[in-house]
């Protein structure tokens, strides 16, 4: 197939990866009639996506950006493939060599390699097919012919694209008007054109599950078993808390949509949790008419770093707890009425269908985090705890004789306790309000690894690390031993009109950032340089970012420590500045905070 692709397009053989790659997605999307399904839906368990699908070697026309008012708004080029990491197309453009990524493209019916930019002829093309969520050419792939004949490992192994489809639609791009509609073949009727029934997700250990995005899709996947329990378990928790009740819609009230959600969340041993919430379409209701304020605080990851530090120091015992449901806990301030779940409906007497009123709070509404919020500190100051003014998700109760600490992270707790006794009274009390679930010893909390011993305790992301290299194909990379290049002022971009993949470079940095924050303070100061590009960043500003992660690979493993200290904490700080060091000339300034001499830095 890829040698009748390239005889037929004319294109030279140093595209034989491309072509390859082609014939690859195509095969993966024939319908085979001993299975009755393609290639693609036995592996995924989904149907595939045609609607994106042309035919390799057409000459097309790739959208460019940032250009002036009179100039051309595209160039022509020759369509060789598709993108396995984006929904875009793979363009070549013969005068200049390269081979770009482009998600908007027109295509032609001409397979004529040889036309230039002033033959175009518009009747022959097709409407620009461009995917829902981009605009415009997300450029940077290949470096040119020779860097095409070197590109044997360009991976297909999970694109695909149907041949069937592809000519009867070229037989009906072949007239600009066609006066008749053409029926698909019947084996295709199951084909979608849109791909938005099922979200694929990789997961870092490399097993590809399917989590579907609605009812329907839950009870037709593989897991439907596994789902059905999820959304019986979540009916039941909204039952047990008095949730809702069934009523009719009174008049002149207007009925909130609700939705199934569904993920499959991980524990620290990597177990696997089907998870099913029933979520309010909360962007459906008006401020002042059903809520009004929605601020809702979250501790801050530096009052993690301290709680570690005082634990270390005051022989404190930390435990970790997790609220089941915690949002339907809260009452609700406003009259409101949702629809019923799917799979879970109920009539009246007459046939009608009912709806639920709601008297507590449930997920999705805007509400919902502030009034749990709301409850939960209402109950924590009555049982004498005293909330911090530095943050607002830290309480205390200290005596002469015991101490206490309770870190709240929306339904997560982190509580420190001088005592087994006084540990266990506060879960108690709590446990007598709430429906509470005891994980034991702090040992996994928000993405973090904690390790607690009588005189140390260590935090460390190495789990989240390996996950960030997988996501961002560098689990191979080669390890770095700064986390930046000390000349990092003096490089230019040789062709600053180049811009790099944007989406990927901001979910690279802010993946960074997380860490940064959490337990790498070793990042601070690339990580903010590397963030004042996010709008526009080059490949300058990728190879930085690129750097970091290779920074990464080689320190995997490193942690923060607490260690128990000699004489009492005490709060110092440091601050500095390079003296407009910068190209702009304005200074940076970096900060740190210990509260120990042997401790870590917090910056």
């Amino acid at each position: 197939m890829a040698r009748c692709v390239l005889i037929e397009s004319q294109l030279p053989k140093e595209l034989w990866t491309y072509a390859v790659g082609v014939a690859a997605y195509t095969r993966n999307r024939c319908f085979c009639p001993r299975t009755g399904k393609t290639p693609y839906e036995m592996l995924t368990g989904k149907k595939p996506d045609v609607s994106r699908m042309s035919v390799f070697g057409t000459v097309c026309y790739a959208y460019i950006q940032n250009k002036k008012k009179l100039d051309a708004r595209s160039e022509m080029g020759i369509f060789v493939g598709y993108d396995r990491e984006s929904p875009a197309y793979l363009v070549y453009f013969k005068q200049s060599g390269t081979i770009k990524r482009v998600r908007c493209v027109r295509f032609t019916n001409r397979f004529d390699v040889n036309t230039d930019n002033t033959d175009a002829n518009v009747d022959d093309c097709d409407c620009f097919q461009r995917k829902p969520d981009d605009s415009g050419v997300d450029v940077h792939v290949v470096q040119g012919e020779s860097a095409v004949a070197n590109a044997p490992n360009a991976d297909y192994s999970d694109v695909n694209v149907e041949p069937e489809v592809q000519n009867e639609t070229n037989s009906e791009n072949d007239r600009r008007y066609p006066k008749r509609h053409t029926n698909k073949p019947k084996h295709l009727d199951d084909y979608v054109l849109e791909d938005n029934s099922v979200n694929v997700t990789v997961h870092y250990c490399y097993r590809m599950y399917d989590v579907p995005l609605t009812y329907d899709d839950a009870l037709s996947c593989p897991e439907a078993e596994n789902w059905k329990r999820a959304m019986t378990d979540e009916m039941n928790s909204l039952m047990d808390n008095d949730t809702f009740e069934l009523s009719h819609l009174p008049d002149g009230r207007n009925v909130i949509g609700g939705i199934w959600v569904y993920a499959v969340k991980l524990g620290p041993n990597d177990e696997e949790q089907f998870k099913a919430r029933y979520v309010a379409k909360g962007y459906s209701q008006v401020r002042d008419v059903n809520y009004c304020e929605t601020f809702c605080p979250t501790a801050r990851i530096t009052s993690i770093r301290m709680l570690m530090q005082l634990a270390v120091q005051h022989n404190l015992i930390a435990h970790q707890t997790d609220f089941k449901t915690a949002y339907l806990n809260a009452p609700i301030d406003c009259e409101l009425y949702i629809e019923q779940p799917s799979g879970f409906v109920t009539t009246d007497e007459n046939g009608k269908q009912l709806v639920l009123k709601l008297k507590r709070s449930l997920y999705g509404l805007k509400q919902s985090g502030r009034n749990w919020n709301n409850m939960l500190h209402e109950y924590l100051i009555g049982d004498n705890f005293e909330q911090s003014l530095a943050d607002h998700c830290v309480y205390t109760r200290f005596t002469v004789d015991s101490k206490i600490i309770i870190l709240v992270w929306v339904d997560d707790l982190i509580i420190a306790a001088s005592d087994e006794f006084l540990l266990k009274s506060v879960k108690s009390s709590l446990c007598s309000k709430f429906k509470m679930k005891d994980i034991g010893q702090l040992s996994w909390f928000l993405g973090i690894q904690f390790e607690c011993k009588p005189d140390v305790i260590k935090m460390n992301q190495s789990k989240y690390v390996e996950k960030m290299l997988s996501k961002f194909n560098m689990s191979d990379c080669k390890p770095r031993v700064t986390p930046c290049d000390f000349n990092y002022n003096k490089m230019t971009d040789d062709d600053n009109t180049q811009f790099a993949d944007g989406t990927l470079y901001r979910a690279i940095v802010g993946s960074l950032i997380y860490a940064m924050s959490a337990t790498r303070p070793d990042l601070c100061f690339v990580v903010t340089y590397l963030s004042q590009h996010m709008s526009k960043p080059t490949n300058v500003h990728m190879t930085m970012a690129k750097h970091v992660l290779r920074y990464l690979k080689g320190t995997v493993d490193f942690e923060l420590i607490f260690r128990k200290s000699d004489v009492d904490l005490n709060l110092t700080g440091f601050c500095d500045a390079d003296w407009a060091n910068s190209q702009d000339r304005r200074s940076i300034t970096g900060y740190g905070f210990r509260l120990s001499k042997t401790g870590p830095l917090t910056s």
